[in-house]
């Protein structure tokens, strides 16, 4: 993962850690994190409507855009973005995806969060068993192969006692 990304994750997590809001990063630096190739454009973080506005609060230097009720073409969250070290941040609050014609609200989101750690920093990030099932809903097939295959390395490193970079929660080397 590239140095601007590990900063812009480390301040955040630095920022957000002890602030009592429900958080997770998601998406591709998400993704990255618990070894799946992929290479991110931006940083999600999941959170409630109250997140949504408590981060903008934190991060108020740094708003590139407020957080806003915003219903986009196959998504509705409480949205606003952040621009760290040249990264852009995208909050989502509140999610909802558009599925066979339903707004699909993420509730369990928060139940399924597991810890990475940069620097001796943890990183709320949500587990790759539950972004399978939500990519499975949204029909992403590319990302859902690259997740499936990723979750069949993790089965094959337990079930021969080996740890691959997911079991040590460590982010791929910087690249």
């Amino acid at each position: 993962m590239k140095e601007s990304f590990n900063i812009a994750l480390k301040m955040i997590a630095i920022r957000l850690n002890n602030s009592n809001i429900n958080w997770a990063i998601t998406g591709s630096v998400g993704h990255l994190i618990l070894g799946v190739h992929v290479y991110p454009k931006d940083i999600d973080i999941i959170t409630d409507v109250d997140g949504a506005y408590k981060i903008e609060k934190i991060f108020n230097d740094y708003i590139i855009k407020n957080v806003q009720y915003s219903i986009q073409k196959k998504m509705k969250s409480y949205f606003g973005v952040l621009k760290i070290n040249g990264i852009d941040i995208e909050i989502m609050g509140n999610v909802k995806n558009l599925i066979s014609g339903e707004w699909v609200p993420h509730v369990d989101w928060n139940n399924n969060i597991i810890y990475a750690t940069i620097d001796d920093i943890k990183i709320p990030v949500l587990s790759l068993d539950y972004e399978y099932k939500i990519y499975k809903m949204l029909n992403k097939l590319s990302r859902l192969k690259l997740i499936e295959q990723r979750l069949k390395c993790e089965l094959t490193n337990r079930s021969t006692g080996r740890q691959g970079a997911s079991a040590a929660l460590q982010p791929p080397a910087a690249g």
